[in-house]
């Protein structure tokens, strides 16, 4: 979420955008960093699950968002080291991090539905 909200402000920052690209740039890598340190944890959480229940589908939407999301912050971050380190953020590189984010919020109720069991 923060690296979006830098790349909006880099579109009206007057003088040095590159600093906050830059940082969002970081902010995606650390993120996508920390989803697999965190998909490591889940899938251990997750293997004692028998295969028949409702919880182990929701698992597995779960697991499918995670992947989604995680292959669209990966590409915002390629995208972010292709373009220009000095200008503001990219229209491309602004969609793709509010396609990510939106799928991010899917992914968050989808685990919330594991944690919860409603949903």
């Amino acid at each position: 979420m923060g690296s979006g909200v830098l790349d909006v402000v880099s579109r009206f920052a007057a003088g040095r955008p590159g600093v906050l690209i830059h940082t969002s740039t970081w902010l995606v890598g650390i993120g996508l960093i920390s989803a697999v340190v965190a998909g490591v944890a889940g899938m251990v959480e997750a293997a004692p699950i028998p295969t028949d229940t409702t919880a182990y589908r929701r698992v597995v939407v779960h697991l499918g968002l995670v992947t989604a999301t995680m292959v669209v912050w990966a590409v915002a971050f390629v995208l972010r080291l292709d373009g220009p380190a000095d200008q503001p953020a990219g229209v491309g590189v602004l969609a793709m991090a509010s396609v990510g984010t939106v799928v991010l919020g899917a992914t968050v109720y989808a685990g919330r539905s594991i944690t919860w069991g409603s949903g």
